[in-house]
């Protein structure tokens, strides 16, 4: 009884820091694309970007993705 109950309190605590930690894994990815994508938004409101901007967002966007990807069940 004491092992299945000290099983279950040690499971939930695994859960919920796996659960903080993706969380915060996940808010530190967006925080760079979205800075990312904010700078490049800027350069076209003042008509500065060009298409190397887009294509160094696009490539931190696939890379970000690619990092994400073992935390989804998506094959894509």
């Amino acid at each position: 009884m004491v092992k299945t109950l000290l099983s279950v309190i040690l499971t939930l605590f695994l859960l919920v820091g796996a659960g903080v930690g993706e969380h915060f894994f996940v808010t530190n990815r967006f925080d760079k694309l979205a800075a990312a994508v904010d700078a490049l938004y800027q350069k076209t409101q003042d008509r500065e970007a060009t298409q190397a901007d887009a294509d160094a967002v696009n490539t931190l966007w696939k890379s970000e993705k690619k990092d994400m990807s073992p935390l989804t069940a998506s094959p894509w």
